[in-house]
């Protein structure tokens, strides 16, 4: 069973990091006229699992904001 809980924790593990990834270098900023002011969007949802004391762990969650600046 250990073993098992391991692998399925890596699997997602592995699948968050290269989901994030392509993520990453799928976004395309915006330019502005001015660089020393703008304003962003972001948002972020991820799942994570473990193996705590032999049992494992699977969660997600998600989390998002703005940002503005002059």
């Amino acid at each position: 069973m250990r073993i098992r809980s391991v692998l399925t924790a890596s699997a997602m593990a592995a699948a968050i990091i290269v989901g994030g990834a392509g993520g990453a270098l799928a976004y395309k900023g915006d330019d502005t006229a001015d660089p020393s002011a703008g304003a962003a969007e972001f948002g972020t949802c991820g799942i994570y699992a473990g193996v705590i004391e032999d049992n494992p762990v699977f969660g997600s969650g998600c989390a998002g904001g703005r940002l503005a600046w002059k």
